[in-house]
């Protein structure tokens, strides 16, 4: 370059400053990520938490949040995040929809933040739905979950007689925030 080339100086000025501001979102954007890292993780704890103290997901068709926990419709686009496909695929199937097909199963489990690629997320679905226990197809290719007594009863057995589910598993008691 020549000394007496003040539009292409400027312009490498330019370019280093960019450089630096590209590092700059480049440290922001890894913080960023390891941040999302701890939030969903910490999320997928809490929501395992919720579903173990209920029995069942707080997303279920019916069940009440009470009222000073959230307003509004939640549709937990994040209640499937860092589970299995075999996991996701019993919790979907456990909120109460009703029966699904396939379509309709990987559609709740992509809306509710699974985060499979789509280019596997059918296969990885199918797979989930063939091996997986206690899941039934019926004649319309609609498929559904049914716990099995033993399931049933081990969790039964785990929470005891006192299990809030014994007066309507759909309404949480939270009756000890109150002192109740």
């Amino acid at each position: 370059m020549s000394a007496k080339d003040p539009v292409g100086e400027k312009l490498l000025a330019e370019l280093a400053l960019e450089e630096r501001s590209v590092d700059q979102a480049g440290e922001a954007w890894r913080e960023a990520q390891a941040n999302w890292t701890v939030a969903t993780r910490r999320y997928a704890a809490v929501r395992d938490m919720v579903r173990e103290h209920f029995d069942h997901s707080p997303y279920r068709k019916g069940f009440r949040w009470p009222p000073s926990v959230v307003r509004g419709d939640l549709r937990g686009p994040y209640r499937f995040i860092h589970m299995s496909p075999e996991d996701a695929v019993i919790a979907a199937l456990s909120e109460g929809q009703g029966s699904m097909p396939v379509d309709q199963i990987v559609e709740a489990l992509r809306s509710g933040g699974l985060g499979l690629p789509d280019a596997t997320i059918h296969r990885a679905i199918s797979t989930a739905l063939s091996r997986t226990q206690n899941i039934k197809m019926d004649a319309d290719g609609k498929y559904s979950y049914e716990e099995s007594a033993t399931q049933w009863l081990s969790k039964k057995v785990k929470y005891g007689a006192q299990s809030s589910l014994e007066a309507d598993p759909l309404t949480p008691d939270i009756s000890y925030h109150n002192g109740g």
